[in-house]
């Protein structure tokens, strides 16, 4: 289980390297400062590249029948918070189950090109205009 709160890497990229394991709430989550090529040209960005709800057996699945726990709207809350302090996009990596990518299309996010030829979904947003 990762030690490091998500906040506390947020709040200080620079003292624990480029990317890191962390924890939020009852998930562990890996973020890393990056660059990507974005359809506005390269981008420094912060990136949620995995995210792993402890206590689920399929992380992949999401059952509509459950009613929202808000998780995922406080952790991008977080994400995008902090991205927009610093001037970065925000860059989600290979979105695997069937409800977060119209979540993140209605939260104002882009299909990223790749979508076109990858087997997974991945998106982003620019956080400063």
């Amino acid at each position: 289980m990762p030690q490091m709160k998500l906040e506390d890497f947020l709040a200080e990229p620079h003292k624990h390297g480029r990317n890191e394991w962390c924890r939020y709430e009852d998930a562990d989550v890996y973020v890393r400062y990056s660059t990507r090529a974005l359809p506005e040209g390269r981008r420094l960005t912060l990136e949620l590249a995995s995210l792993n709800r402890r206590g689920r057996t399929n992380n992949c699945y999401a059952n509509p029948k459950l009613k929202s726990t808000g998780f995922m709207r406080r952790l991008m809350n977080d994400i995008e918070d902090a991205a927009k302090a610093k001037g970065l996009a925000v860059y989600i990596e290979n979105v695997m189950n069937e409800f977060l990518p119209d979540w993140f299309r209605r939260r104002g996010y882009s299909d990223h090109p790749m979508n076109e030829t990858h087997y997974t979904e991945c998106f982003y947003m620019e956080t400063t205009t």
